[in-house]
């Protein structure tokens, strides 16, 4: 409650203190599987599950190791289906940057790395895709731009307006019209 422009600081702190409690390890994590945690936050996804694979075999920390193993394994495969919805729907770019973060992550596990090659083989075999990633560069660059300038400024719209018309037929190129639609909008008072 209250205005959050008055509370900037009290905002922003418990944002960082939500951001680290997600990388920390369950409550109620074993202490041997601390250190794969650890890993899997910091992005060394294969070195996470050989951690968890190692203890699978431990009768004291196995059924947690195996919990962790599995937990680790669902949320690798929801950033692959992320990933695919992401090349689905336009957003090539960002599914290129995250598929090699992946791939990076996963080269140590075979499985792992498989379902990566997979979807990176979609995103540079694919020539429709090629267009898509094209047409998402643009705008990547362009709402990069836009984010230190006045968003809806003449001139960004402009830019908006000639990107969807030379990126005709693409996702990206139906997104940037939407954003001209709705910088054209009257606004409300």
């Amino acid at each position: 409650s209250g205005n959050p422009l008055e509370m900037k600081k009290q905002i922003e702190e418990s944002i960082a203190a939500e951001v680290k409690k997600s990388k920390d390890a369950p409550a109620g994590t074993p202490a041997a599987l601390k250190k794969a945690w650890s890993a899997f936050a910091k992005g060394e996804i294969a070195a996470a599950l050989a951690e968890c694979d190692k203890l699978a075999a431990d009768p004291v920390n196995g059924d947690a190791a195996a919990a962790a193993r599995k937990e680790f394994a669902s949320r690798i495969d929801a950033r692959l289906r992320r990933a695919k919805w992401m090349l689905d729907n336009g957003y090539v770019s960002e599914a290129g940057r995250m598929l090699d973060v992946l791939e990076k992550a996963t080269k140590a596990n075979a499985e792992l790395a498989a379902k990566v090659a997979e979807q990176k083989a979609r995103l540079t075999g694919d020539a429709t895709l090629a267009k898509e990633r094209e047409a998402s560069d643009a705008l990547a660059k362009l709402v990069d731009k836009m984010s230190k300038d006045k968003p809806f400024e003449d001139g960004n719209v402009k830019a908006l307006q000639k990107l969807a018309e030379k990126h005709a037929g693409t996702k990206t190129a139906e997104r940037a019209a939407h954003l001209v639609a709705l910088a054209k909008l009257k606004p409300m008072h």
